[in-house]
């Protein structure tokens, strides 16, 4: 494994069985600077044990991540439905600039991953995308009232946002990048420099699904965390949701904090838009839990 910046042993999931079979699951960056995910099994009584037995490793997958150490994602969980859920960078170096490959089928990098933890491993993790179009999402989470999804995805250079999955719905979203950067259209020729301008050049015509929630980031502050609790379904009052968004390696600016009350406070009503880049505009908002 290698550590330092924005890699080593970046998640850990328990599996919802752990005191019966003592499994959990690792996301690490190896020494290739591949993104690994791979199942353990505690070292005798899963109920007493502390350690892990390094003999059972099992990798379920491994995610190519060349030419650049950043931008790994880095987080674990186990979903509602049972299936372990992995967030994936979208490759780093700044703009997607060793892709284009948030908006690739064929490239697991700038996915939110989706693996049955009974498959027969190792799986090939471009099978196993559920949702693309993510730049760094270094964490996420499921409300476990509701089994709804929410995702933290750091931006670029102008907004932070906030993904959003209703429980129980299909895969496939696209959440824009790198042709979109939260609510805006995002152009990487004023970004990046030495490289020609061509990871926009299939944008128009697709349908992207907008950020329940994206703020100008400034200087120091980005999504780098996201933890909802758990809503009540049967409290008749407004269901409240807490998240944490620190700065990035700062205290958090005002603009921070803000956008983190904005979402908290809300209700049972979000915004969820589809925008596509050929016309600029995007569909009406629709209700969402």
């Amino acid at each position: 494994m290698v550590d330092g910046g924005e890699q080593g042993l970046l998640s850990v999931a328990f599996d919802p069985d752990f005191e019966a079979n003592g499994r959990f699951y690792v996301y690490y960056v190896n020494n290739s600077g591949n993104v690994v995910i791979a199942r353990y099994t505690a070292n005798g009584d899963p109920s007493s044990s502390d350690d892990a037995d390094e003999s059972s490793a099992v990798v379920m997958t491994t995610v190519p991540h060349p030419g650049a150490s950043n931008h790994n994602g880095g987080q674990l969980q186990i979903g509602p439905d049972g299936f372990l859920y992995a967030a994936i960078g979208d490759g780093g170096g700044g703009c997607d600039s060793t892709g284009p490959n948030a908006q690739l089928d064929t490239d697991a990098r700038g996915k939110l991953l989706r693996i049955d933890r009974g498959a027969t491993f190792p799986v090939d993790p471009v099978d196993a995308i559920w949702q693309k179009g993510l730049r760094n999402p270094f964490r996420f989470s499921f409300d476990r009232g509701t089994g709804d999804l929410y995702i933290g995805d750091v931006g670029q250079n102008a907004r932070e946002e906030v993904d959003f999955q209703a429980a129980g719905a299909a895969g496939g979203r696209n959440y824009g990048w790198d042709c979109r950067e939260g609510t805006q259209s995002y152009n990487d020729t004023d970004d990046v420099v030495n490289h020609p301008p061509i990871f926009n050049a299939d944008c128009p015509g697709r349908t992207f699904i907008e950020p329940v929630l994206d703020f100008g980031h400034g200087p120091e502050c980005s999504v780098t965390g996201w933890w909802f609790s758990a809503t009540s379904t049967a409290h008749p009052a407004p269901r409240r949701r807490w998240a944490y968004l620190p700065g990035r390696h700062r205290t958090p600016r005002p603009s921070c904090t803000t956008a983190a009350s904005s979402l908290a406070m809300r209700s049972t009503t979000c915004r969820t838009t589809a925008s596509s880049t050929s016309s600029g505009t995007s569909s009406p908002a629709t209700p969402c839990r």
